[in-house]
Parts: structure tokens; sequence; C-alpha cells
């Protein structure tokens, strides 16, 4: 692809080469041998003492007999007539220091290349400009900096001028010019590239270029040139250019006036990465000799594309790429008029639609690129006859929304096995459905093939095995079934295997395995496989990455795993693997180590201090939390889980040293005493993002020095002992996403400050001892997607700025953050029962749960604007007044409980009309009158939803409202009810000893258990005072 790119480039490069007279053997045989000219020589051997060579690459440089002739010194031509030094090629000789002033004394030097050495940011020597003769200047990639000499400008034989830098110079290294008027002086100057240049402050440099008569090549990509430049010449008047590279600059949104009107002779023309918008200008059909053409990374916006700009006139064009962009629309057939192209790149736009089949006709394409927009698909059968096509990618297509063949999933066409050129193929992230076509065996040239994240759902093709060349094959995230073939054992070229997540079976063996002596990937994660391997086998390979989730490998941790030498990641997740943690990775090169949902048991080893990531969550490890000497200060480790193992005693302190750590979990273990003081020590590091402590039984305070942990996201400390206030100081964590400090001691009032964290997805405060208000602030909490203050002290009324909470009122998806290595989960309680909701599931509910405080007054009817809410709780209260006529505005609810409040009046009918609603509780309110009927009524009708409204009528409770015609029973049915009689006396006789053994054993529970105790007097307490009111 670089050399399509550079096509243009290359063949001026080749055709100025060839101007200049190289036709000075070393040592000719037909012509007298002459030797280099002593002051020459010595010109040389002075140039030579300012320069670094820690490679000696110019050794042959010296004093002795035999390096006496210097036209036999190493990157040195000279003249076979005269003996004078020509042309002195040092480039990409990793040369440094200085270049010696002696340099002018090479009077009759022609081609000078200083290029990829690093020279450490010293100017361009201005003596440059005093040799003459030179027609051949390179400095690029050199290390120079500093202005420009315009003593350059004095080269008035110079045909090729090369000052460029790569973009990742050292700003030291970068050279600028305040203007380009010295280039005016270089009248034979027929190719210039002063890329990375910075003319940011060149307001002439138009008008500058334009005054070279002979100019063919322009190159100043990432000079900082802008937009708005008032120039004297108002386009490139140069009727020899042909080559024009003005890319990277930041010219704004529209098409500088004088870029409209470019000289017809143009073939190249690279305007990439210039922020240009809106469609794509007109005048590119004027344009008849273009062969390359490079609007990338801009943002274009055509709706259509039209065929003036790619019309059968433009035969000669090879490359066009128009990739980046944000053009819209389907993709123009007349593409397929462009017979002489080679490389066609429409990546990441907005294309719908179909792939134009006549694109298949373009016999001469070797690279297209269709990745990253929203066509169908469907490859046409066409694209069989691209005989020439060595890369083809078209990952990431997703129709969009609206499009009616978006859930249609296409299968390969069979011709794909006939693109025998083919070296590179990616169809990944896609909906192509039905076999892997064993075509694809064919294809001998193949080095790269990406098949993942679509919906193949046949075996693995036996045939892959004939792909020889074979480097990468990615098959993961289908639904591929069967068993792996074991001719990929024949894939000697195999370096990434990735056969994950689909529902592969049957057992691999060590055949499967016998040639891959080359690979250094291998992911066998979430299949349906078993490992039969022989204890004692070795590998061909020696793997830098091997994930192995939920395969079957034996309760023992493998032998051969420990033979890996180079392994830098391992995941074993869910592996059923027993047994202690091995000693091999004490010394182990693993870097990043996932081994949790296993039955691992014993003590933590100590792991080498450079570890990345340390996931032992969900085994069976006791002990203190050791895995690091105490006296090492580790930097390395990212990522920590511990969670979900019985680990006891305190925090160890050591752990504040950890000063690469972005997560720590060390939930769901036995651990106590206080959060250490220290952890603001992160806040120093400035790298975590999670810290998740719930469920041990920490106690103390929360110390105030977490709130220097300001890129803090999710903090959980919910099931603890903890105590006290929330401390003022975390009003610092401004970042924060998830606080769920539920289940815990904490006293006060809920902070106003709160309401100040604007990105907060979760609340959670539930089960403390929280008194006063809800805080009209948070109220300001406008992306909050789960409010849980339940079960504590709280008092007041509902806000009725609660509509303020806005997420809560659409039916978008959230928009919670994740990490791949971190899932972030959140208790709450649903239906009247409690559930654990993980990432994947938090982003798609919306709760809020006010239960078990001592709210009074009536629900505001603001909280009808929130119709995404899918769970409300506002039970346990003392709630007055009517159920809100509108309640069915809240049209999203699955889940409402208003039970054991004080509520009255009617049951409002549009209940009925949220077809969602699955849990309903009103019971223990003062609601009278008919229970509605019909719609998604007739769902809800289990006795428990009214319950202790003695003032409702009709079905399902037993008391008919007036008016109500009596329900007669007729013999069939009166003969029916005896038999029913008849069975329930037995039922009642059957059930009464269970009950009593119930009974007793409910009442043993309260005199053992305090907690349980409380609880109830607490429930009867409730019962008895809304009896008195």
């Amino acid at each position: 692809m670089a050399n399509l790119r550079d096509g243009g480039t290359f063949v001026f490069f080749l055709l100025f080469i060839f101007q200049i007279h190289f036709g000075h053997s070393k040592n000719p045989s037909s012509v007298k041998v002459v030797r280099c000219m002593d002051n020459e020589r010595q010109a040389l051997m002075n140039l030579k003492k300012g320069l670094v060579d820690d490679d000696e690459l110019l050794s042959s440089w010296g004093a002795g007999d035999h390096h006496q002739d210097c036209c036999n010194w190493e990157g040195i031509t000279c003249n076979n007539s005269s003996g004078r030094v020509e042309r002195l090629d040092l480039g990409n000789k990793h040369l440094g220091g200085l270049i010696n002033r002696s340099m002018m004394h090479l009077e009759h030097l022609q081609y000078l290349d200083l290029s990829s050495n690093d020279f450490s940011g010293i100017p361009i020597p201005e003596f440059l400009g005093s040799l003459e003769n030179l027609r051949y200047l390179n400095l690029s990639n050199a290390g120079f900096g500093g202005e420009i000499p315009r003593h350059l400008g004095n080269l008035s034989s110079l045909q090729h001028l090369d000052l460029s830098s790569p973009s990742s110079s050292s700003s030291s290294s970068f050279l600028s010019s305040k203007n380009l008027e010295w280039v005016t002086g270089l009248s034979s100057l027929q190719s210039l590239d002063l890329s990375r240049v910075n003319l940011n402050n060149s307001h002439d440099w138009l008008d500058s270029v334009n005054m070279l008569p002979s100019l063919v090549m322009l190159k100043l990509r990432g000079c900082q040139l802008v937009g708005g430049t008032k120039f004297s010449s108002e386009n490139f008047s140069s009727s020899s250019l042909v080559s024009l590279d003005l890319g990277e600059n930041d010219f704004g949104s529209t098409f500088p006036p004088w870029l409209l009107k470019l000289p017809d002779q143009i073939s190249v023309l690279r305007l990439d990465s210039n922020g240009f918008q809106g469609p794509l200008p007109s005048m590119l059909g004027n344009l008849t000799s273009l062969t390359l053409l490079d609007l990338s990374e801009n943002s274009f916006n055509s709706s259509s594309l039209s065929c003036s700009l790619f019309d059968q006139s433009r035969s000669l064009i090879s490359s066009i790429n128009l990739g980046f962009n944000q053009l819209q629309g389907s993709i123009p057939s007349c593409f397929g008029n462009l017979t002489s192209l080679k490389l066609l790149n429409l990546n990441d736009n907005n294309f719908v639609g179909k792939i134009p089949s006549e694109i298949g006709h373009l016999r001469e394409l070797v690279t297209l690129d269709l990745s990253f927009n929203h066509l169908n698909s469907s490859i046409p059968s066409s694209f069989g006859q691209l005989t020439n096509l060595e890369t083809f990618s078209f990952s990431k297509n997703q129709p969009s929304g609206d499009d009616e063949n978006k859930e249609v999933g296409e299968s390969l066409p069979l011709g794909l096995g006939n693109l025998s050129s083919l070296r590179v193929l990616n169809l990944s992230n896609n909906n192509f459905v039905g076999e892997l076509p064993p075509e694809l065996g064919h294809l001998k040239s193949l080095s790269s093939l990406d098949l993942s994240f679509n919906s193949f759902k046949s075996s693995i093709p036996s045939s892959f095995g004939q792909l020889k060349q074979l480097r990468v094959l990615y098959l993961h995230q289908n639904q591929l079934s069967g068993a792996v073939p074991p001719t990929l054992g024949e894939l000697v070229n195999l370096r990434e295997l990735d056969i994950s997540r689909n529902s592969l079976t049957g057992e691999l063996s060590e055949s499967h395995f016998l040639k891959l002596r080359s690979l250094k990937v291998l992911s066998l994660s979430q299949n349906h496989l078993t490992l039969n391997l022989s204890l004692h086998w070795i590998p061909p390979f020696q793997l830098q990455e091997l994930s192995m989730d939920s395969v079957f490998i034996g309760t023992l941790f493998p032998n051969w795993v420990q033979t890996q030498m180079n392994l830098s990641l391992l995941s074993m997740i869910n592996c059923s693997i027993s047994g202690t943690i091995p000693e091999w990775f004490r010394t182990a090169s693993v870097k990043d180590l996932f081994l949790s949902g296993n039955n691992f048991h014993g003590p933590l080893i100590q792991f080498p201090p450079d570890m990345h990531v340390l996931d032992l969550s969900n085994n069976h490890l006791s002990g203190p939390i050791f895995f690091y000497d105490d006296k090492i200060r580790n930097n390395s480790v990212a990522v920590l889980k511990l969670g979900n193992n019985n680990f006891t005693g305190n925090i160890p302190d050591y752990m504040c040293n950890l000063s690469s750590l972005s997560i720590l979990s060390l939930s769901n273990n036995h651990l106590t005493g206080g959060i250490p003081p220290c952890f603001g020590n992160f806040g120093d590091f400035g790298i975590l993002n999670v810290l998740d402590l719930s469920n041990n039984s920490l106690s103390g305070r929360i110390p105030g020095s977490l709130s220097k942990i300001q890129t803090l996201m999710f903090l959980h400390l919910n099931r603890n002992k903890l105590y006290g206030p929330i401390p003022s100081f975390l009003k610092n964590l401004v970042f924060l996403l998830t606080i769920d400090l539920g289940e815990n001691r904490l006293t006060g009032t809920i902070p106003s400050w709160i309401g100040e964290i604007g990105d907060l997805r979760i609340l959670r405060l539930q089960s403390n001892e929280f008194q006063g208000k809800i805080p009209a602030d948070l109220c300001k909490l406008s992306q909050l997607q789960v409010l849980n203050i339940a079960e504590n002290n709280l008092v007041g009324q509902i806000p009725k700025c609660v509509n303020g909470l806005s997420k809560m009122a659409s039916n978008d998806m959230g928009s919670l953050f994740t990490f791949d290595t971190y899932t972030d989960t959140v208790s709450n309680i649903v239906k009247g029962i409690e559930y654990e909701y993980s990432t994947n599931i938090l982003q798609f509910v919306k709760f809020i749960s006010l239960s078990g405080n001592r709210l009074d007054g009536e629900i505001p009817n603001e909280l009808l604007e929130l119709e995404g809410l899918k769970s409300l709780n506002l039970s346990n209260n003392k709630l007055t007044g009517r159920i809100p006529e509108k309640i069915g505005n809240l049209k999203n609810l699955e889940s409402l409980d208003l039970s054991m409040n004080q509520l009255s009046g009617h049951i409002p009918t549009s209940l009925a009309i949220i077809d969602t609603l699955s849990y309903l509780n009103l019971s223990f309110n003062n609601l009278s009158g008919r229970i509605p009927s019909g719609n998604h009524f007739d769902t809800l009708n289990n006795l428990s939803i009214y319950l202790g409204n003695f003032g409702l009528c009709g079905r399902p409770v037993a008391k008919s409202c007036p008016g109500d015609v009596p329900f007669t029973l007729g013999p069939e049915s009166d003969h029916r009810d005896k038999e029913d009689e008849f069975e329930f006396s037995w039922l009642y006789a059957g059930s009464l000893p269970g009950f009593l053994v119930g009974l007793l054993g409910f009442f043993s529970i309260l005199y053992y258990k305090v907690s349980w105790r409380l609880a109830y007097y607490g429930f009867l307490e409730d019962i008895y005072y809304k009896l008195l009111e």
C-alpha cells in the first residue's frame, strides 16, 4: 500500500536521479584510475573528526597505505577523470556530532545525503549554501533543528532538496522557516520536500513556490499551514507541477480559493488530514491526469458521490483514498469504470446499501478497504474475478437502524476462493451467516484471515490446514460448532490463533499443535473443549499469550504451561483447577494473569514485582493478603482483583505503594480493621479508577484521605461496619460514576454536595442510619440511573424537583463506563427480590428506591416525568394522598411497590396501560373502590397485591362491589365445590402439622437471631401505629 501511495513520487525521483550524472564507476577498467585530491582527502578526514560514528561505518576513512585513496572510502564517489569528489552518501549511517566546515573544500560536490542520522538538533550549517555545484541535497530525518539558513537559496543548480522530518521527531529536531523567499533562488529545483518544517509564520510560501519554474514535486506535509492566508498568487501557476502533497495541515473547513485552481497536469494530489468539511469539491472533476488522489481523514460529507469525479476519463487513476470521512449514500457503480485502479480505500465513512458488483470488474485492484461503514453484508459474486487483489477489508459494516435489511445475514460467495493473490482478508464484525466456505482453503497466499464477530454456524473446514502461509487466524465470537480439525496443526507459519467464544466441542490433542512452532498467541476460551495432552508433553511453540477460559484441562495446573518461558498473558478463568497456586509463578514472565473462578486454595505466593494484572478473584484462597515483598515499591501492577476469597486480617499498608494501580478489588472477603489512611497516596499517583472493598468486616470511619484520589470513578464500600458521617472531603471526587456505601452504620444527613458530582450514574446509600430530608441538590444529578437511599431514617417529602433526574426521563440506554478488566456490580431489590446487576445490565436499568424511611406527603406529579424508570419502590413510608392518576405515564415500569403507606382513594386505571409491569404491590394502604380490570390488570390478579386495603372490592379480593350481580352456582358447580371442600379438608389437615413446625422454627430464629427479632418487632410496631391512625 505504501508503494502505491508513493508511486508518483518514486517515478519523479527516478527521473530526477537519471538526470544526475552517475556515470562514474569507482574502478572502470577502461579508464585510468585517478586518486582523490589531497585537499579533498584532508577535508574528509576533518569531517570525520567532527562526526560521532559509534558503529564505525566510516572505518575505511583512514590514514593507512591501503586507505590513501578517498575515492574508495565508504559513501564516496569521485569523478574518474578528475578525481574530484562528486558524491557524498552518508545516509542512514547512525552518525551524530558536528559537520566540519572543511566540507566547503568539496567544491565539485553534486550529491550530498546526510539523511536518517541524528545530529541532535544542531542547525543546518550555513556553509552548505556555498556548494554551488550541488544538484541533490537530502538532510531529511537527520535531527537538524532551528531556522533553515537562507544561504541554501544560493544553490542555483540544485534539483532535489529534502529537509523533511518524521512525525515522531522531538521538538528540538524540528526545522522552521519564517518565510520561503530563499527558495526563489533555486531556479533549477524540480523536487522540494519540506514536510514537517514549521511554516506557520511563512505567509509567502505559495508566492515563493510559484517562482520555481521547473518544480515537478512539492511536499509540504505537516507544516502547520493554515487557511485564510492571502497570497499575491491566486493559484498554483507552475506549468510543470505534477505532484502536490499538502496533507496533515490545518486549512480549515473549506477549500482555500487558491486550491480550487490546480494545474490540469496534476497527477498526484494528497490533501489528507486537513479538517476539510462539506461536499467533495467539484474542481476534482477537472483533474483528468490524476493517478493518485488522497482526501482521507477529513470531514467531507457528500450525500452522494458524483460519477463525474470517477468516470471513464479517469482511466489513468490507480489510487483513491477517501477513508476516514463522513461520506454518505451508496457507493457509486461508476467506480467500476476506473480500470487502472489498484487501491480503493473508502473505510470509516457512512456508506449504506450494497457493494456495487461493478467493483468486481477492476481486474488491476490490489487493495480494497470498505471497513467501518453501514453496508449490507453482501459481497458480490463478481469479486471472484479480482485475481490481483491482495488486501480486502470489509470489517465492521453494520447497516443503520432504518435499513430494511439490517437483520438479514448473508453467506460468503464461493468465488472468494478464486482470489489467488489474496494475502489479507478481514470480514470481522459483520452479520455473515451460514458455513465457512471450504474454498477459502484455496487461498494459498493468504497470511491473515479474520472472520471474527459474525454468525457463522458451521464447523471449521479442514481445508484451512492448506493455508501454509497463514500467520493470523481469527474465528472468535461466532457460532461455530463441531470438532477443531487436526489439519490446523499443519500451519507451520501460524503466529496467532483465536477460536474463542464459539460452540466448538471435542478434544484437542497433541496432533492439533504438532507443527505450530511459530505460534505466539493461542485463545481457546469459552467453548466446550477438552485438552487431552500427556502429562509430560512439551509444546513445539513458545507462546506470548494464552487464553483457555472455561476449557476443561483437568484439576491440576498443566505442566506444559510451565514450559512457556516467554508468556506475558495467561488467562485460565473458570477451568475448575484445584490445588495451591504453583510456585512457578514466582519466577514466570507472566505480566497479565487471570485465574479467577477456579478452586485454588491456600495462601498467596509472592509474585514478581513487574506484574501488570493479577486477578485471583472467585477462588478459595485464604490467609493474609501478601503477594509482594513489602520492601518493594511496585510500579507496574495496574489491576489487582482478589475478591470473593477467604482472606483475613487487615488491608496491608504496602498496597499504598502500588503507584500504577488503576483497579483495586478486595470485595467479599473477611478483612477487618479500618481503611488504611495511606490510600490517599493513590491521589498522588493519579491513576486509581476503581476501589471496591465491599462485603468485608471493615470498621471505623471513611478516611478523609480518600478525597485525594480525584481520578476515582467507582467507589464500593458497601456491606461493612463503617460508621460516622460521609466525609465532606469526598466532594473533591468529581469524576465518580458509582457511589455505593450501602449496608453500613453511616450517620448524619445525606450531603447536598453529592448533587455536584455531575457524571454520577449510581448512588446507593441503602441500609444506613442517615437522618433528615432528602437534599434537593440530588435533583441536579442529570445522569443518575440508580438512586437507592432505602432503609434509613429520612423524613420529609419527596422533592418535587425529582424530574431533574433527566436520564431517567428517557428510555435511552445508559452510558455506564466500563473497563476490559473490571465489571461494576450493584445490588437492588426489585419485585421483592434482591438482584445483583453487572455493567452489561446496568446500562439498561433505571431504579429509584426510597423505601423503609419515614417520608410523608403526596407522591409528586413530577415523578411521573421519569418515563424511563424500570423500578420504583416507595414502600414502607408514611406517604399520603392518592396514587397519581397519570402514573401510567411510567410506561417502562417493570416493578412498582407502594405498599405499607397511607395512600387513599381508588387505584388509577392508567396502571393497566403499563404493558411491561410484572410486579405490583399496593398492600397495606387505605385504598378503596373497585380494583380495575381489563388490559394488563388481568395479569395482576394476585391477592397479595391488594392485602390490607379494606376498602377495595372486586376480584381478586373476596368482597363484592356495590351493584355487582351476585355470582350463583349451578348444580354442576355445586357438586364440584363439594368435591373441592372435601379435598381442601384433607389439605388443611395435612398442612396443619407443617404449619406448626414452621411456626416453631420461625420463633426459634427470633429467639437466637437478634437482628431478625428487632426487624420483626419493628414490623409489628409499624402495623400497630397504622391501625391506631
